[in-house]
């Protein structure tokens, strides 16, 4: 029998995966010295706040049916394992944010390695609707892959502008 997961679950990794990239955003805006960069990074942080809520309101917005277990699971494995997928795969918080910027020193490098990031987020986003019953959510998971990809048009249009 596969893992299934439900649409809540998957939102709440969406959340995760939101409040590690703020956690990235702001710790790369304390290492690069240009005030302008800085505030570029700052402002996707708040971006990443604001996603993350909108994933909140989604989640909430689910139909009733979209949040029930798919499985048995009273010890809450399932919920510890979509943790630490959230984790290890995007925005890797395992790892300390400093060491993943280690080096990096101008807004152009934060915003770089984000982009492969954001990217990665939305093949993980792709990969966990597969696991979605279309009665469950499915389709509501095309909106959080939707968000992703506009972090990945709005982070292509900030390195467009920076030396």
């Amino acid at each position: 029998m596969g893992v299934t997961f439900n649409a809540a679950e998957v939102f709440e990794m969406g959340i995760r995966i939101e409040e590690n990239g703020r956690t990235f955003y702001e710790t790369g805006a304390k290492l690069v010295d240009d005030p302008k960069a800085r505030q570029v990074l700052l402002d996707l942080a708040g971006k990443e706040k604001q996603h993350a809520e909108a994933f909140r309101k989604l989640k909430a917005d689910l139909p009733k049916g979209a949040a029930q277990p798919t499985v048995f699971d009273p010890e809450g494995v399932g919920t510890a394992y979509l943790r630490a997928a959230a984790d290890t795969h995007v925005f890797n918080m395992y790892e300390a944010v400093d060491d993943v910027l280690k080096g990096v020193k101008t807004a152009r490098e934060v915003v770089k390695t984000a982009l492969g990031f954001e990217k990665d987020s939305v093949v993980f986003f792709l990969s966990m609707k597969d696991l979605i019953p279309p009665k469950l959510g499915q389709s509501q998971i095309d909106r959080l892959i939707r968000e992703e990809q506009m972090h990945i048009r709005d982070l292509a249009a900030v390195l467009a502008e920076l030396p």
